[in-house]
């Protein structure tokens, strides 16, 4: 049993042409009653015009494009030049420094009165301490809150929290670096890496 659709674009627009074509036939007969009747021919649509016209359309659309192209293709040739001319292989990472190194920064840093980077170096020298040891791959996205989360699955993660919280507040708050602050940094770190 064949289901017929009364909703699709072509039946719409063939009740409009048919809507169209009875008022014109009352226009003409209310105006122009008195001139004899033309009965010009209306034209015969194919049954699937509305294909047609999505075909004329999409033809038209990519004869358009082609055009496009064809003028600015000066501006493509340069552009698929610089695309060829660029270098996509990697350069070579320069291997990680150890949790040692960031601890003896820390140090020098500590020493010379720079608690904000000294307790920096502490942070950076924990993500390494997580890296080697397996328990925290690096990941150079992931955000301070994302440790926390992963530490927080750690057996012992009051450390890691306090190293983590204090690089918050002096990154991203407004708390100001001291020697006081240093050394908690500095007893959280002793007390994961000892």
């Amino acid at each position: 049993m064949a289901t017929f659709e009364k909703n699709s674009w072509s039946w719409q627009v063939q009740q409009w042409q048919q809507n169209l074509g009875e008022w014109w036939e009352w226009q003409q007969s209310q105006w122009f009653h008195h001139l004899p009747s033309l009965n010009l021919p209306t034209p015969d649509w194919p049954e699937e015009w509305g294909t047609l016209l999505v075909h004329a359309l999409f033809g038209l659309l990519v004869a358009l494009l082609a055009l496009s192209l064809w003028w600015n293709r000066r501006f493509w040739l340069r552009r698929w030049q610089q695309l060829q001319a660029v270098n996509f292989t990697l350069p070579e990472l320069t291997p990680a420094l150890t949790a040692a190194h960031w601890l003896k920064q820390a140090q020098q840093l500590q020493q010379s009165g720079n608690y904000y980077q000294a307790c920096r170096c502490l942070y950076l020298a924990m993500l390494q301490h997580l890296h080697d040891q397996a328990l925290i791959l690096h990941a150079p996205d992931r955000t301070d809150e994302e440790y926390l989360l992963l530490v927080s699955t750690l057996p012992d993660p009051e450390p890691y929290e306090t190293l983590l919280e204090i690089h918050q507040q002096l990154c991203f708050g407004q708390r100001e670096a001291s020697a006081h602050l240093y050394a908690r940094c500095d007893q959280a770190y002793r007390h994961l890496a000892p």
